[in-house]
């Protein structure tokens, strides 16, 4: 496992996708009554990343909602991208 997963494990964050066009991780958080999937994905044909955030309560799932970043979550983001030298384009 590289530093960088091993960051995202320890966020709870688990590899939901891997393969020649991105990496995707994802969680999900909350309770019963207010649970929501948070999901980073680096996209790696066009070096772009999406962080988002899905309300995943009671009635399934609905739209995105705005997503605000920790700075342990800003951290592991920055060891992925290094890890996979888009620091150096």
């Amino acid at each position: 496992m590289s530093e960088a997963d091993k960051l995202f494990d320890e966020l709870g964050y688990k590899i939901r996708e891997k393969d020649e066009k991105k990496i995707y991780y994802e969680k999900i958080e909350g309770d019963v009554l207010a649970k929501y999937l948070r999901g980073i994905t680096f996209s790696l044909d066009n070096l772009q990343v999406e962080v988002f955030t899905q309300d995943i309560g009671m009635g399934g799932t609905y739209d995105y909602i705005t997503t605000m970043i920790t700075m342990q979550e800003l951290k592991a983001i920055n060891a992925k991208v290094h890890e996979l030298g888009w620091s150096d384009e």
